[in-house]
């Protein structure tokens, strides 16, 4: 029974090396090729042949060489699948799912990994690492995350620090930005925002803790407001050079550039009115000249 089941198998094997003109390169080695582009060695699937080598420990390596005998975009790997299944289903290209076990300790490991190595003496405008770009044709798309993040699963052991996006100090560059948005879109953080260095407005190098820098010719305003309140304003009004303080009414106090303050309206302390007790007072001092 085992011998028949064999020849079967056997008998298939070589229909289908026959049929598609796979021959076997080295037998004793169990290497594979299909028209010197796949190449099976038992350990390692190679596609192409580019005659390059990588991670002596990938199992799948990809080795194309992209010249000049060719035009266009290339792309070592396309999922051009098409979906059409109904429900909440989900698809994903790329799965990584691994599993630790035993009782060691590890370094660190990456699902998806972008380390390209840039030997031209030629510049490359862009580099890209990560890109997004979906093509809308029919329908209604709920919701677009670009990059999503969702909480661990933890159903024993613990996480001590989880971070939702983590870049360490970089310096690599000429100029060197943690995160940056381009254009007027707006971004939105519904959590707490704590900012351990300084912090710049209009300005890239700001000195203070915090520094608003405007153009020019414009006003640089600090508004304060209570949701469905008034508003507080500190502002220096545009080519000023005084601190102004006010609401939606107007201008109450201005700080001068010298220390010089002028107040607008009466000034209370312990329900006195200072403002009256200064009249009385410019008016007690002119009767005394008068009287001398």
């Amino acid at each position: 029974m085992k011998k028949n089941i064999f020849l079967v198998i056997l008998v298939f094997s070589l229909t289908i090396i026959s049929a598609y003109q796979i021959p076997f390169a080295d037998p004793q080695q169990g290497i594979l090729e299909y028209s010197d582009r796949i190449s099976f060695n038992g350990e390692k699937i190679t596609i192409g042949d580019g005659g390059f080598s990588g991670s002596s420990e990938s199992k799948l390596e990809i080795d194309y060489l992209v010249d000049d005998s060719g035009t266009g975009n290339a792309h070592a790997f396309s999922d051009v699948s098409h979906i059409s299944r109904g429900g909440k289903i989900s698809y994903n290209s790329f799965d990584g799912r691994v599993t630790f076990e035993g009782t060691n300790n590890y370094g660190h490991y990456a699902a998806f990994q972008s380390a390209p190595v840039y030997n031209s003496s030629g510049k490359l405008d862009y580099l890209y690492n990560f890109i997004t770009v979906p093509h809308v044709l029919n329908g209604i798309i709920q919701n677009n995350y670009g990059f999503t993040l969702l909480d661990p699963v933890v159903n024993g052991g613990f996480i001590k620090n989880n971070y939702g996006l983590y870049i360490p100090q970089l310096n690599a560059g000429q100029n060197n930005y943690a995160i940056y948005t381009e254009g007027t879109t707006p971004s939105i953080f519904n959590g707490k925002l704590i900012l351990y260095d300084r912090l710049g407005i209009g300005t890239s190098s700001p000195d203070k803790q915090l520094e608003v820098k405007t153009p020019k010719g414009t006003a640089t305003e600090f508004r304060l407001r209570q949701s469905g309140k008034n508003y507080w304003d500190f502002k220096i009004p545009a080519g000023g050079i005084d601190l102004v303080l006010g609401d939606v009414s107007g201008d109450y106090v201005t700080f001068h550039n010298k220390g010089d303050v002028t107040i607008e309206g009466d000034i209370t302390a312990n329900n006195i009115n200072l403002n009256e007790k200064i009249q009385e007072l410019e008016e007690r001092i002119a009767e005394l000249e008068e009287q001398l």
